[in-house]
């Protein structure tokens, strides 16, 4: 007991005196002025409560008040816990424009309401790129989310996502209120109407960093923010700054090409300004490409080749 005191005691001296003073006498004071004003006996908690937080601040250490904010952050309601949906807004929020209807005349029209809904979805979603994203000579018909982000396709935060997506259920889905609960379903739909654009962002980068089928030198500089949803890329063409632009377009009749190339013409891409900029589609797009000398726009599998060529 003796030394957990001493212990506490070296850690509370450790901590300037003065931080604390500056969070906990403003606390003080409000609590002071609340008994000066004569406030009645039903108002007279909140006395109790600013004492009690000043108090905390001035006894309990920093170390202390991580653990508890940890624990907080972590806290369950089920697997829904505030973790979770703290990752599922920041997949939300950076993930790529919707590719709904590209490479499947046959998929999900409607929003999801349920994470079963949610689980169909992404389940669904992973076959399709297993075959026709990642699908090469070697065979490739399924994936895991720790496949993908180990090989760079997803962010641990859009992993996390995903994972969270598969373990949860509807029973505490239910459990929160009727905002959150919708929030929730929201943020989750969106990640996943961006999902097959996010692994072939992954791709892109992989091939640029020389981890793809073809080896190479690592030429990828940074994540530069694009247009849309999702950062496009810079990399060094030989010791030229190009920003390469991965557009998920499949269908011959998608309007995302033209989109990309709109946002060129017009000006709109966003800082650092590069003299060169490429167009990334997949292997498999059918998208009919314009012919436009000032446009590069490319297969995968021919990025790092027109990389390496001078632009004429």
């Amino acid at each position: 007991m003796r030394l957990l005191l001493r212990s506490r005691l070296k850690r509370f001296i450790r901590w300037p005196m003065f931080r604390r003073l500056v969070v906990a006498v403003p606390l003080f004071g409000l609590a002071l002025w609340i008994i000066v004003a004569d406030l009645s006996a039903d108002r007279a908690w909140p006395v109790a409560a600013f004492l009690l937080i000043g108090l905390l601040v001035l006894v309990v250490p920093p170390e202390g008040w991580q653990k508890f904010l940890s624990r907080v952050e972590n806290a369950q309601i089920g697997p829904l816990g505030v973790g979770l949906r703290q990752e599922v807004e920041e997949a939300a929020e950076m993930a790529p424009p919707s590719d709904k209807g590209e490479g499947a005349a046959d998929e999900w029209a409607e929003q999801a309401e349920t994470v079963f809904e949610l689980r169909m979805q992404l389940e669904w979603k992973l076959a399709f790129i297993a075959k026709h994203l990642l699908s090469s000579g070697g065979g490739v018909t399924y994936v895991t989310i720790g496949s993908l982000l180990f090989d760079g396709y997803l962010t641990e935060t859009e992993a996390r996502t995903a994972t969270g997506i598969l373990s949860a259920r509807d029973e505490e889905l239910k459990e929160l209120p009727e905002a959150e609960r919708r929030k929730f379903v929201e943020d989750a739909q969106t990640f996943l109407d961006g999902l097959r654009a996010s692994v072939f962002w992954g791709q892109v980068k992989r091939v640029l960093e020389g981890r793809g089928e073809v080896k190479g030198e690592d030429i990828f500089l940074e994540r530069v923010r694009g247009t849309g949803g999702r950062s496009d890329l810079l990399a060094d063409a030989d010791r030229e700054e190009v920003r390469v632009i991965p557009i998920l377009a499949l269908e011959e009749g998608s309007d995302k090409l033209a989109e990309a190339v709109e946002a060129i013409d017009k000006g709109k891409l966003p800082r650092p300004r590069t003299k060169r900029q490429v167009i990334v589609v997949p292997d498999s797009s059918a998208t009919e490409r314009p012919e436009r000398p000032d446009v590069q726009i490319v297969e995968l599998s021919e990025l790092r080749d027109t990389l390496e060529q001078p632009l004429t």
